[in-house]
């Protein structure tokens, strides 16, 4: 039995989008609770951003869509003076449980734990990062999984980092090495500079031409993704790209833009 659980949260937003949030209630489990209160500490409740001297609060949602041991959470906006809203939100509900597609999820016996962090906002995108991992029943390990949304406040549309800058430039600073490993474990870190380094600049321009959601199929689902973080008016961009288990799954590669 399939249930829908949300929790109501206050953040500070940019003026935009206005959308409609139908709120239920339900009776959160231990797990539940637990999988909210991390998502709570590390989703940056505080977000604050001056177009002027105002600030425009908003509130936000979120949702978790649940199975039996599969929990998937992710942020419902509303927001002001806009009609993008609904496209937004919806938007954000399809990418964060297209993972159950990709990996065919068994919402009997298969566990799934994801929850998310809201990276950026802008008065022009939100990028939001869903983290967690999945194990099938019969499967030896979990899998670590990391994927992204990265939307625009204007029209609603995905924006890909295929279009903030080229394929061809991104994997010039990564085979330049103009990128720092974000890890907590410093000889794992090392370890995927190795594999990075060992890798053709060709496969680095496959991997970030088709990466994030909003390809034109709709099937087409992404093997890497990116994030961006506003600091000082700057733009970071992170991208998350595809490893081998005994390095995590996945790797986090903060880029710069000039040799560090």
């Amino acid at each position: 039995m399939l249930a829908a659980v949300l929790l109501l949260m206050v953040g500070v937003l940019p003026g935009g989008c206005q959308g409609k949030t139908q709120i239920s209630a339900e009776t959160t489990t231990a797990k539940q609770e637990e999988s909210l209160k991390e998502s709570q500490e590390t989703s940056g409740l505080e977000l604050i951003i001056k177009e002027t001297e105002e600030e425009n609060k908003v509130d936000w949602t979120e949702e978790i869509f649940t199975g039996e041991n599969v929990f998937i959470s992710y942020p419902v906006f509303s927001f002001q003076e806009s009609e993008c809203a609904d496209s937004i939100n919806q938007k954000i509900q399809e990418d964060a449980l297209r993972i159950l597609e990709y990996f065919d999820v068994n919402l009997e016996s298969d566990t799934l734990d994801i929850t998310y962090e809201i990276a950026d906002i802008t008065k022009d995108w939100i990028s939001i990062v869903y983290y967690g991992s999945y194990s099938r029943a019969d499967a030896a390990y979990p899998t670590a999984v990391k994927y992204t949304s990265n939307l625009s406040l204007k029209d609603g549309t995905h924006i890909r980092i295929a279009q903030m800058e080229s394929a061809e430039e991104l994997a010039e600073k990564i085979v330049k090495g103009n990128y720092r490993v974000i890890g907590e474990e410093e000889e794992l870190n090392q370890a995927v500079r190795e594999y990075v380094a060992g890798m053709e600049k060709e496969a680095f321009v496959r991997g970030l031409e088709s990466a994030d959601f909003g390809m034109e199929s709709y099937e087409a689902y992404p093997e890497w993704f990116s994030f961006w973080s506003t600091i000082e008016g700057e733009t970071q961009i992170s991208i998350v790209m595809p490893v081998i288990h005994a390095l995590g799954d996945y790797a986090v590669l903060e880029l710069f833009s000039e040799e560090k």
